[in-house]
């Protein structure tokens, strides 16, 4: 299945990308401080993404680079009971 059709996926499932940040976060020991230096931005906005709802494809892309794990892998993350 390629990228896209995991976003279509995401959205239609209502996957919730800052949910999928959180545990993907809690699963890998990563903090905000280590996001932020990775993307260049300041921790306020790695919170920021921990509260949006959507997705956006090249975040998606991103993130999972970042992980380390599949698109497929990041969405499954916000299924996941906390």
């Amino acid at each position: 299945m390629q990228l896209d059709n995991f976003i279509d996926f995401a959205v239609s499932e209502k996957a919730n990308f800052g949910m999928c940040l959180k545990v993907a976060m809690v699963k890998h020991d990563v903090s905000n401080i280590d996001v932020a230096n990775y993307f260049g931005v300041l921790p306020q906005q790695v919170i920021r993404w921990k509260h949006k709802p959507e997705f956006n494809i090249a975040q998606l892309k991103e993130m999972s680079e970042f992980f380390r794990i599949t698109p497929s892998t990041f969405v499954s993350y916000g299924y996941e009971k906390q």
